[in-house]
């Protein structure tokens, strides 16, 4: 069983969604986004505007989730002796485009600026745990008791909310990580 999550890159512009099937609470993540903020740096040494950019910024954490996990994989290997070509150690990123996919425990957002003039990346995180969405209009009224004191709005409203940058109903943990 994984420990999913969303990922939301966003400027006040442009929002990518992003899905994680593994390790997705906290103690895994701030590790995660550190170490992707100096991946991105060194990337783009010389060319930081590509960091406020959503759509690079998105590739760019595919690209560095395999690569990390590559590099686990290798040690495994040299563990356990196995073969480069064992299906069990050919690596694959964890992090991908979210598609249709509607599994998730936590969001992550990741707030990128708009111009390279602030390289502050802001990290929020929200731990939906045993929170209940509202269902779909058509199926609210016979359940409508049910959801007294949950997050009145549907999964849809919550992810345009995040794509229209507005408030959500719960309080998010804030990280903040120096960009450029």
């Amino acid at each position: 069983m994984g420990d999913r999550s969303e990922i939301y890159i966003r400027n006040a512009n442009t929002t990518i969604e992003l899905w994680r099937h593994w390790d997705s609470d906290p103690q895994f993540m701030i590790p995660f986004f550190e170490k992707f903020a100096s991946f991105a740096i060194n990337t783009y040494p010389t060319q930081q505007h590509r960091l406020t950019y959503p759509e690079d910024v998105a590739a760019l954490m595919i690209v560095f989730d395999y690569l990390e996990d590559e590099k686990t994989l290798e040690k495994l290997r040299k563990q356990w002796k196995a073969s480069k070509n064992d299906p069990e150690f050919i690596p694959h990123p964890d992090v991908r485009p979210r598609g249709n996919i509607e599994d998730f425990e936590r969001i992550w957002i990741l707030d990128i600026p708009n111009d390279n003039e602030n390289g502050v990346w802001k990290v929020s995180y929200y731990d939906l745990g045993d929170l209940d969405f509202l269902p779909p209009e058509d199926e609210r009224e016979d359940l409508k008791s049910l959801y007294k004191g949950k997050v009145q709005m549907t999964v849809e409203e919550f992810r345009k909310a995040i794509h229209e940058c507005k408030p959500l109903p719960i309080k998010p943990e804030i990280f903040q990580f120096i960009c450029f």
